[in-house]
């Protein structure tokens, strides 16, 4: 008969989902913003740890062009000019 004495390790695993600070974000925006020009920033934590709590931002789908995100902080941007002819409403 042998015997051994293991360890075992367990890592984090994947299972907690990002959490923003705030449900919903509102920002008011003239029409003459620039490219370039910041709009807002989301802000989210994940209780993982390493890899598995770091988060990275990107619009899923948007039916209003003219913006991107960046993926690292969650900046909004503004992409090209805008020209509102009526208010828009969006949700990013």
């Amino acid at each position: 008969q042998t015997e051994a004495n293991v360890t075992i390790l367990v890592e984090d695993v994947n299972d907690n989902t990002p959490t923003f600070t705030q449900d919903l974000y509102q920002v008011t925006l003239p029409e003459h913003s620039l490219p370039g020009s910041p709009v807002i920033t989301v802000t989210a934590t994940d209780r993982d740890s390493g890899e598995n709590g770091k988060v990275t931002y990107r619009v899923m789908s948007s039916k209003l062009n003219g913006f991107y995100v960046d993926p690292s902080n969650g900046t909004r941007v503004v992409f090209s000019s805008l020209l509102f002819t009526r208010h828009i409403s969006a949700v990013l």
